[in-house]
């Protein structure tokens, strides 16, 4: 009979616990009430299913890209690919609203050179001349004066706050009654304002040209044209462009 001493019964019985843990973790982990109840047939199902829950997804022939909704790598070239490829369609295979929006403003010059934008051109002049004559105020003066003004821009803003065309303050757009944002309207209160100076100074061009720039009670006040550089080189250029 083999004989154990006390400290080899105390590391014996330290060790049959362990096991005893181990075999109740097992148990615990696989769902097994009795090790000895077909417990190999237990652990392979266990084992096949665990390897399911691992397995990348079956491929599909014609795809060939598992169905998978998150975002990769893979995506973001796909989705550069798409922007570059329609990035280099003609321009007539979109309809004409979006071709509009996602094409450039023209600028400045384009605004007012015929050539380069006739139609944006065409409609300012057609607004003015059909407002000069409305007033009775020759289309070429007010024409003068609106490339003096705001070179016929509607979205130039001065540093004071004038708008458009031909630069309304604020105030006296809203005394005319007329909204110095809209295009239309804002030729029409300036070409109604200009037409109020020549009437106040009995036709003088001058002197309504150097109220609507100065403002009437100086031109009243100095008899004329008003000393100040600004107003007189204002003058001098709107009838230069209308004398040439």
């Amino acid at each position: 009979m083999l004989e154990i001493n006390p400290i080899q019964r105390v590391g014996l019985t330290t060790r049959i616990d362990q096991i005893t843990q181990r075999i109740a973790k097992i148990e615990e982990n696989f769902q097994i009430d009795d090790l000895n109840a077909d417990f190999q047939s237990k652990l392979d199902k266990e084992i096949e299913r665990q390897e399911k829950l691992q397995k990348p997804p079956e491929v599909d022939d014609k795809s060939k890209t598992p169905p998978n909704n998150s975002t990769t790598g893979n995506d973001f070239v796909d989705a550069a690919k798409f922007i570059a490829a329609l990035n280099n369609l003609p321009t007539n295979n979109f309809p004409d609203k979006i071709t509009k929006y996602t094409s450039p403003p023209p600028s400045r010059e384009e605004k007012n050179n015929p050539d380069e934008n006739p139609q944006g051109n065409s409609t300012t002049e057609e607004l003015i001349n059909t407002s000069a004559h409305r007033n009775g105020v020759d289309p070429a003066l007010v024409r003068a004066v609106a490339i003096a003004e705001s070179d016929m821009n509607q979205d130039e803003i001065s540093p004071v706050g004038a708008i458009g065309v031909m630069q309304l303050m604020p105030e006296t757009a809203a005394a005319l009654g007329v909204d110095p944002y809209d295009e239309e309207q804002n030729i029409e209160g300036g070409v109604r304002y200009l037409r109020q100076m020549l009437d106040q100074f009995g036709g003088n061009v001058p002197h309504a040209l150097a109220a609507y720039n100065a403002g009437p009670a100086a031109v009243q006040r100095y008899g004329g044209i008003p000393p100040y550089s600004e107003t007189q080189a204002y003058v001098g250029r709107i009838l230069d462009i209308v004398s040439g």
